[in-house]
């Protein structure tokens, strides 16, 4: 490469630099304004966990076994995430930020796959833009500050589809080797990622059909099964059997509905009706202009319906799968993102080429989208959202006196509290369940004998109804109590009882 093609590659990746300094900025400022809430606690003792099974082991064959034993446990996605996420916790920490950093990294490598596969399929101003959409996502943006793995998730199915095309175009082993290694750790980090496999069939068929029926495309699909077979007898129990899964089922239009809104504006705030309608928009540019615009407008075309189809198919393949098993949250299908994005650039490059007025028409549609955008982050920053556990358990550390006791309604969530009160010895008990139709004597008896012989109980209420949907045991205690304390907080409310003398004084 000469000096002059050095120097317009430098300048060609300057915009993207910038847009991977705003998206960083944007993921990590206040990544530590809320607490963290019980799945991303459950963060870090499912990967203290599988580390101690993997580790803990004196031979392979053990480690492996008890590997096995973890994959087969109902209400686990597998286990890449924390696999990775335990040494780096070991080295920077288990504090929040700790914790979170993880994934806005993640989200930083989504922005920058982004920019190079809409780069691969239309172009570098497609690339761009869809790195500046990407950057200033406010879904993206939560789930970047967000101790989960949906933000990795959504870099590994950028990278997978990536190197399965660039292995297409190319012939060489080496991205077919990088798309097996990669789609493989996609499948072991979530339990639907395999959703992907038929949206990737269909655009390499439409992209390069010819190396879709390649000796190297054909091993790599053989070697995707290997890995993945353990999978399959985890899996298919929990997604073929009928069975109730916590998740009500959604018809088939409100789950695109309710993607297509948190895809746009982002999980609160001001309603969705503009900046989805933006989206949508571009989206339908993306479609209908690859028609109009190029030399390579049959490429383009078909790109583009297989952008489709990865925004699409999932949803029609969770909506099946929910018909027996109900699963469907909109961040399981957080890797459909990507496509949503890629089709809207487009849509808005292609409206670029179309002279003066195209131009300025779709600059001014960009800046809507990356406005309402940013609008949808200002509302999750300032916004509280999770459970406010760090200042409930700092609240009941100031005032807990020995022999009370904490009562917790849900009582999977004491691990949240035990997070933030680390220091702190107490008796706890857990609230009761009573969502079976419990009667108030059998919980009037349950709530007795757990109080009994503590003239001062705390109660920690946050996601009750859960639990409690009839609010039984708030109401045994303002029928058998009188509060001393009693403060609400976001989602939380902590409220200090004392017993009354019929309970035991």
């Amino acid at each position: 490469m000469n000096r002059r093609h050095q120097d317009l590659h430098r300048s060609s990746l300057y915009p993207l630099g910038i847009l991977l300094l705003l998206a960083f900025a944007l993921h990590l400022y206040g990544i530590n304004r809320e607490s963290l809430w019980r799945d991303e606690v459950d963060t870090i003792r499912f990967a203290a966990d599988i580390w101690e099974q993997i580790t803990g082991n004196e031979t392979i064959s053990g480690a492996v076994r008890e590997l096995s034993n973890y994959l087969t446990q109902p209400g686990t996605n597998g286990p890449f995430y924390f696999v990775a996420l335990e040494p780096w916790l070991r080295m920077a920490g288990r504090s929040e930020l700790a914790l979170r950093f993880p994934s806005a990294l993640a989200g930083l490598l989504t922005v920058a796959l982004s920019y190079a596969l809409g780069t691969g399929i239309f172009g570098v101003s497609t690339g761009r833009l869809v790195a500046l959409l990407m950057a200033s996502n406010p879904y993206l943006a939560w789930y970047a500050g967000e101790a989960k793995m949906y933000t990795l998730i959504t870099a590994l199915a950028l990278l997978s589809t990536y190197l399965l095309l660039r292995g297409a175009a190319s012939g060489r082993g080496r991205f077919w080797l990088g798309y097996v290694l990669v789609t493989s750790l996609l499948f072991y980090t979530h339990i639907l990622t395999p959703l992907l496999l038929p949206v990737q069939v269909i655009l390499l068929l439409l992209l390069n059909p010819r190396a879709a029926l390649s000796s190297k495309a054909l091993l790599s699909a053989g070697a995707l099964v290997l890995p993945y077979l353990p999978l399959v007898l985890w899996q298919w129990p929990h997604l073929a059997q009928p069975a109730e899964t916590g998740f009500g089922f959604v018809p088939l239009p409100t789950m695109g509905q309710r993607i297509g809104e948190l895809f746009s504006r982002g999980i609160i705030g001001w309603p969705a009706g503009i900046p989805l309608a933006l989206l949508l928009g571009a989206i339908g540019l993306g479609l209908l202009l690859p028609q109009i615009i190029t030399p390579r407008q049959g490429e383009k075309l078909r790109g583009s319906l297989g952008l489709l189809v990865w925004a699409g198919l999932p949803i029609v393949e969770l909506y099946l799968i929910s018909t027996r098993r109900p699963l469907f949250t909109e961040r399981y299908l957080i890797w459909t993102l990507p496509a949503w994005l890629l089709l809207a650039a487009g849509g808005l490059a292609g409206l670029a080429r179309r002279g003066k007025i195209g131009r300025l028409v779709a600059l001014a549609w960009a800046a809507g989208l990356v406005i309402t955008g940013l609008v949808g982050i200002g509302y999750q920053w300032a916004t509280p959202v999770r459970a406010d556990f760090r200042s409930a358990a700092a609240l009941v550390t100031d005032h807990y006196q020995a022999d009370e006791l904490i009562v917790f309604q849900i009582p999977y969530l004491q691990s949240t509290f035990d997070y933030y009160a680390p220091e702190l010895e107490y008796q706890a008990a857990k609230g009761p369940y009573t969502n079976w139709g419990n009667s108030s004597q059998e919980i009037d008896d349950y709530l007795r004998s757990a109080t009994a012989g503590h003239h001062h109980v705390w109660l920690i209420l946050s996601e009750a109804p859960m639990w409690d949907a009839r609010g039984l045991t708030l109401g045994w205690f303002q029928s058998n109590s009188h509060p001393l304390r009693q403060v609400t907080l976001n989602r939380v409310e902590v409220t200090q009882w004392q017993i009354g003398t019929e309970n035991g004084e």
